[in-house]
């Protein structure tokens, strides 16, 4: 009986050259099945977070406001908004921030272009519309999200 074995004879373990590109074929064509859904996904997620800043910027104003016991105003355009504190005896306001949307989020716009003053007990004084609110929308490629500012000077954003 003859017990010597050969190497020869046996199957080496492994995966074949051809078995790797078919299976880096399936992966690359997954990827680029998802590709596009993602990056509708990451712009989307862009614009919350810009509107997500506003809304918190917009409660920032409003708590300033009742803080110093003056008016604060919130000046909104396509690519920037600011925030102005009154600044008595001087007749020129303290600017307490500015976000420039363009670039922090580039491509988004802001709209309408607007500005609401807060007054001191952190009520809008001007600048809303007094029986329904004033929405502000942000928007990049077509993607969009919006928040509606009321006369309380809460805002309201619907997902």
């Amino acid at each position: 009986m003859n017990t010597t074995h050969s190497l020869s004879g046996r199957r080496r373990g492994g995966f074949t050259m051809i078995e790797l590109t078919i299976t880096l074929l399936i992966f690359g064509i997954l990827v680029a099945l998802a590709a596009p859904a993602m990056s509708g996904y990451i712009s989307q997620t862009r614009v919350d977070q810009a509107m997500n800043g506003l809304t918190s910027d917009l409660a920032y104003a409003r708590m300033v406001a009742v803080r110093r016991s003056q008016p604060v105003t919130v000046t909104v355009s396509a690519t920037q908004y600011t925030i102005d504190v009154a600044n008595p005896p001087s007749t020129t306001p303290l600017r307490v921030k500015n976000v420039n949307v363009n670039s922090e989020y580039p491509g988004l716009t802001l709209s309408p272009a607007l500005t609401i003053t807060f007054d001191s007990r952190g009520l809008v004084r001007s600048g809303v519309d007094p029986a329904n609110g004033t929405p502000v929308t942000a928007t990049r490629s077509t993607q969009q999200a919006s928040l509606t500012i009321l006369p309380t000077g809460r805002t309201y954003r619907a997902y």
